[in-house]
């Protein structure tokens, strides 16, 4: 099971993230327990699926030496407070108001950012024809019955692949600066574009955190994955609207 150590609620996986911790917590919860009856009921951990026989006399000799159970009380409250903890922190950011980014339109369709899901979604007007949907799946995309959506892991690659495709507000920075207007920094608002002086680099506009500063949503080749920064760290100073809006 993943953990993750720092996260941050800007982040716009924050949740899942949070959410596995807690899975995290409740299985370590489990273990720990599972671990206390099988010695409560052998007088030792040795033959415990998932403990080699050297870890087990460690246990055994902390339970004899000062110990009333391989995993005392204070391993329990520990796990507990951190339980507690996460599920407060994902109760007030799924309570928070919807001010992020959700998607954006391209032509013939729509893409739609699914956070609580972690998929970026491709909704069509019509059935994409044989060849569209024979690239689709080429770049990992599956069809969801469900949703009626072509979706896939939201990620750096995947953004990069929505582009790749044409499903993007432009194709490529400059096709995307020409498909919208530009607007300055104290107008700017959740869906606008922002680029680098160069227009090397596009992000998209998710709101401000608690200083003013304006948040962006990107694809970072180093994190190798979509991450929020502010615009003045990655150095977004274009900041433009897409037509569509």
């Amino acid at each position: 099971m993943a953990y993750n150590n720092i996260i941050s609620a800007n982040d716009p996986m924050a949740i899942n993230m949070l959410k596995e911790n807690l899975a995290h917590f409740e299985n370590n919860t489990a273990y720990m327990q599972a671990v206390n009856d099988f010695y409560k009921e052998k007088g030792t951990t040795v033959g415990f699926e998932g403990i080699d026989y050297a870890e087990a006399v460690k246990l055994d000799e902390r339970v004899n030496g000062y110990q009333s159970a391989p995993y005392p009380g204070r391993f329990f409250k520990e796990n507990y407070e951190k339980i507690g903890k996460t599920k407060a922190n994902i109760e007030r950011l799924e309570s928070r108001p919807e001010t992020m980014f959700s998607g954006w339109q391209f032509a013939g369709g729509e893409a739609i950012v699914n956070l609580a899901n972690n998929r970026l979604q491709l909704y069509f007007e019509e059935k994409p024809s044989d060849e569209q949907r024979a690239t689709l799946k080429q770049n990992g995309f599956k069809f969801a019955p469900t949703t009626k959506a072509w979706q896939r892991q939201l990620n750096y690659k995947t953004m990069a692949a929505a582009n790749r495709m044409g499903y993007a507000v432009g194709h490529g920075t400059y096709g995307q600066r020409d498909a919208s207007i530009q607007v300055t920094a104290s107008t700017v608002q959740a869906g606008d574009l922002c680029f680098l002086p160069s227009y090397s680099h596009v992000g998209i506009v998710v709101g401000k955190d608690a200083g003013g500063n304006i948040l962006v949503i990107h694809c970072s080749s180093g994190a190798n994955n979509v991450v929020v920064s502010t615009a003045s760290s990655v150095g977004f100073t274009v900041f433009r609207r897409p037509n569509c809006y």
